[in-house]
């Protein structure tokens, strides 16, 4: 698959709104980079409908994690940049309440694969594929998988 222009720029895009929104906590940045959007979240089968309610789930997120960093694993996009796909591992500290659990003080690591769907020059659409478990495992909620088959 050849690189574009195209695809550099949807590309670029995915970057801009993972550190701005997610690592930066920028949430105004929200509505400059994406239309009034539809997130997929495969794992907790829950979507998420526009701006308002990514913003509050983001600041759900982040009143129980802070220090987010990002490290970028992958990412690539279709020819045409309708499509772009970022595999990206992030770490935080559980320092506030999650899901009704107490803070841990935990560093805590997720892996999170994410293709987005871009429209005129904007995210339109995200299907969001991360390690809860994992999550949940790193902060206590649940034992390692090891310690359940024994």
């Amino acid at each position: 698959m050849a690189t574009t222009a195209v695809s550099t720029r949807s590309i670029d895009l995915v970057h801009r709104f993972m550190d701005d929104v997610v690592v930066d906590r920028d949430y105004g940045r929200i509505a400059d980079l994406s239309e009034d959007f539809l997130q997929h979240d495969l794992v907790r089968g829950m979507d998420v409908h526009g701006h308002d309610e990514f913003e509050e789930m983001r600041r759900m997120f982040d009143a129980a994690f802070s220090d987010t960093r990002r490290t970028n694993v992958l990412s690539f996009a279709s020819e045409g940049g309708e499509y772009a796909c970022s595999v990206d591992t992030l770490r935080a500290t559980h320092d506030g309440e999650f899901m009704g659990i107490a803070p841990t003080d935990a560093s805590v690591e997720i892996q999170a694969v994410t293709m987005y769907r871009i429209q005129n020059d904007r995210i339109a659409e995200m299907w969001n594929l991360g390690n809860w478990l994992g999550l949940l495992q790193g902060i206590g909620a649940v034992p390692p998988l090891d310690e359940l088959a024994a």
